[in-house]
């Protein structure tokens, strides 16, 4: 906190896991310890932390409390910064540490005992009341009404199942999505008073296409058998869409804090749920977005931004998606196509920096002897540039100058989505960042201005995947419209295997670890593949610990090596877990899943940290399970008391695959057998 006038407060929300608000207490008094005041805004989706923070425009930033997708027992906290709504990079962490330590070793006093010196304002109302209609207004829900309505009469024939996950979402999902003309919404956990993510919400969906009805409904009255039997939503999924072969059966799922979105769709004919993550939800709305034609503007500056020739839209999706997804943006929809690291925050950053160069472009060709200098205008871009190749950088430089830019008025502010060069980012793990407008007025001067913001936002995804299916499928018949949804673009192999309870510190560069799972690559490519093809390591700048060997391949010896697969390691940054990742062609598959085969055995042995208790405590299962313990001792024992054991069981079954079976009946996989 650098300036006594502005910036002088921090938009403060969270997700209910917190029941006893000790953390979240805990969060506000060292915002208060610091000097600034805490806009308290409660419990709503982590996107509407960024969104108020610059509504008010003069809020130092934003914290989120939540631990998003992860079990309830879990948290954890989401910075923003003030001015761009970009999220704490790691050069960020790494500052905020280091000034909490010097103000520890400058006054001799522990943090806390340092006496609160700002206040608490609530502003859970008009926090709130500004993300609804943020979220429904016709540029941000993408529901424009044409002269025949046919996206409104669409919804009419669409019954809506939401999965608020027992989240942040539970406070605003059906004030969103009650605006709009939907046949009927069946709401599920929307309670701020169960525990988040547990039977619900986007995490034990992820990774699969199909949910099929045995997963769901116990084979027997009494029995616990089917994965799936306590999940609500997917029941009434199928319930409803057995009642209702009239009309479409669509599912929302959201996790703890909102920011994710996955999209389920009964098939009336198979009788399956269709499961839609990132990939999939990503393309369709690329292709919706390239033929879309909204309402035009008056705004002159968009008349000055629409003169200049404009590049491609721009396709940003991270190295976890399927690698077709984005050759197919580019030759079919005619995107340019970037791939990042996994975090939304290195697709918002892109975003943003995107945004920034076509707002700096407007703002230089600006006659106003108020416009930005040419040094102003290359210390920003310079850092911009920066960022995006170092993954060590920070936001907060870049964040204050474009602050000062914009409060003195030198930029012209693009208010129209369809002018930016960024149009679509995502994850496989069901992040989305589009473009937004949001609108602002200013009591003080009679005026309203309106600019575009960049932020993760399930609720918005949501409607934005509706509309998308609708405009682009909703004319075909039943068979072709689920053909559309099941497969909305030509697709490769994707396999993904974890490994729980590591030490992430053995992926860091230089690492032993990192060593051997190179040599294993390369001694297994040469069997696994053969000629004409080659592994080439390629870092990536924003994570540094993940560990990304290319697989490339060329016909006959005088053609040109082209990417055809990629394997890579890297550790999760919101659970303790690690993964293998083997993306590529389809015809690649049997190499791919021979190569994985070896280091997922490697990566279980040399990642898994034995000495924690969660490692321990599946040991002892697997002990217990390949011994023939009796199912009601198996997980019972001394020590266990503190131990989430239907959670461990839960991910060594679905993510680790090393158990299986029936409650009460498990055996070990193969792998499993394997590992202890």
């Amino acid at each position: 906190n650098t300036n006594t006038t502005t910036n002088n407060h921090v938009v403060v929300g969270w997700d209910p896991r917190d029941t006893h608000h000790i953390f979240n207490q805990k969060a506000i008094d060292g915002i208060r310890k610091a000097g600034l005041d805490v806009w308290i805004v409660g419990i709503l989706p982590t996107p509407a932390i960024p969104l108020y923070s610059l509504y008010t425009r003069a809020a130092g930033g934003g914290v989120m409390l939540t631990a998003s997708h992860n079990p309830s027992d879990q948290n954890g906290i989401k910075v923003f910064h003030a001015h761009t709504g970009l999220k704490f990079l790691p050069g960020d962490d790494v500052l905020l540490t280091a000034m909490i330590g010097a103000v520890v070793d400058d006054t001799g006093t522990s943090l806390k005992d340092l006496p609160l010196l700002g206040r608490t304002v609530q502003k859970s109302s008009p926090a709130s009341d500004l993300f609804v209609e943020f979220c429904c207004s016709p540029e941000n829900s993408w529901m424009y009404k044409d002269a025949t309505d046919t996206i409104g009469k669409s919804l009419e024939t669409i019954t809506l199942v939401v999965d608020g996950s027992n989240g942040a979402a539970s406070t605003v999902a059906n004030k969103i999505f009650s605006r709009f003309a939907f046949h009927e919404i069946v709401l599920t956990n929307v309670s701020v008073k169960l525990p988040v993510n547990e039977n619900c919400g986007v995490a034990d969906i992820e990774g699969r296409d199909v949910i099929y009805p045995h997963e769901v409904f116990n084979n027997s009255e009494g029995s616990n058998d089917a994965a799936f039997c306590n999940y609500d939503t997917l029941r009434r999924m199928f319930e409803v869409g057995r009642e209702q072969k009239a009309n479409k059966v669509i599912g929302i799922v959201f996790d703890g804090d909102a920011d994710r979105c996955f999209r389920l769709d009964y098939h009336p004919t198979k009788d399956v749920v269709l499961v839609s993550g990132g990939d999939k939800l990503g393309y369709i709305q690329a292709a919706s977005l390239v033929t879309a034609t909204p309402p035009s503007t008056n705004d002159s500056n968009q008349k000055t931004l629409a003169a200049k020739p404009k590049p491609k839209p721009l396709f940003v999706n991270t190295v976890e998606s399927d690698m077709s997804v984005s050759i197919n943006a580019n030759a079919n929809l005619g995107y340019d196509t970037q791939i990042t690291g996994v975090g939304d925050k290195w697709i918002l950053t892109r975003a943003f920096i995107s945004l920034i160069q076509t707002e700096i472009n407007s703002s230089t060709t600006n006659t106003d002897p108020q416009k930005i200098s040419s040094e102003e205008t290359s210390a920003i871009l310079n850092l911009a540039e920066h960022i995006q190749n170092d993954s060590s950088s920070s936001a907060l430089e870049l964040s204050k100058l474009w602050g000062a830019a914009v409060t003195s008025g030198k930029i012209n502010h693009c208010t129209d989505p369809t002018q930016c060069i960024f149009r679509v980012g995502f994850e496989e793990s069901g992040h989305f960042i589009t473009p937004a407008l949001l609108k602002q007025s200013d009591d003080a001067t009679n005026t309203n201005t309106s600019n575009i913001v960049f932020m993760g936002n399930g609720l918005k995804t949501a409607l934005n995947s509706i509309v998308s299916t609708e405009k682009m499928f909703g004319h075909l018949n039943q068979t072709d419209y689920y053909q559309q949804i099941e497969r909305p673009f030509a697709e490769g192999y994707t396999k993904t295997y974890y490994v729980y309870y590591v030490d992430k510190s053995r992926l860091e560069p230089g690492h032993a670890v990192r060593q051997d799972i190179a040599r294993v690559f390369y001694e297994t490519m040469t069997t696994a593949f053969g000629d004409n093809y080659r592994g080439v390591e390629v870092p990536f700048p924003e994570e540094s610990s993940m560990q990304y060997f290319r697989i490339e391949h060329k016909g006959d010896e005088n053609d040109a090596f082209t990417a055809v697969g990629a394997v890579f390691m890297r550790n999760s940054g919101t659970e303790d877990k690690s993964a293998l990742y083997l993306r590529g062609q389809e015809g690649i598959k049997e190499r791919l899943l021979s190569l994985g085969a070896v280091l997922r055995q490697l990566l279980f042995r040399q990642l898994k940290d034995r000495s924690k208790t969660y490692a321990k405590f599946e040991n002892k299962i697997l002990c217990q399970i390949r011994d023939g313990s009796h199912s009601e001792t198996i997980g019972v024992g001394d020590g266990v008391a503190d131990i989430p054991v239907s959670r461990i069981m839960k991910e060594m079954e679905l993510k680790q695959g090393l158990i299986r079976g029936p409650e009460g009946q498990k055996e070990l996989t193969e792998f499993g057998k394997s590992v202890i």
